[in-house]
């Protein structure tokens, strides 16, 4: 591993772990695929806005299993066809 990443690393690990054992555990959001709708609820735009996802940036936390949201994600927008950019 480089060594510079090694910190980083270990607070991933110690994050996951701790969202682990939490009582519920905390959860992170479901996969969203591509061309799914933008859930402007759980999600923020990445750079550009749509109203369909390109690609998950970072998921969105939930206290628990099917409990309130933490923290929003982020997603990048897909925009319709004929749509001008939105950017951010």
């Amino acid at each position: 591993m480089i060594a510079i990443l090694r910190p980083f690393v270990e607070e991933c690990v110690t994050i996951c772990w701790l969202m682990s054992i939490q009582d519920p555990p905390v959860v992170l959001g479901p996969d969203v695929k591509h061309s799914e709708p933008f859930n402007g609820e759980l999600y923020k735009a990445y750079t550009k806005t749509g109203p369909r996802v390109e690609y998950l940036v970072w998921p969105a936390v939930f206290l628990h299993e099917g409990g309130s949201i933490l923290c929003k994600g982020v997603a990048q927008g897909l925009p319709s066809k004929g749509q001008k950019v939105g950017r951010r």
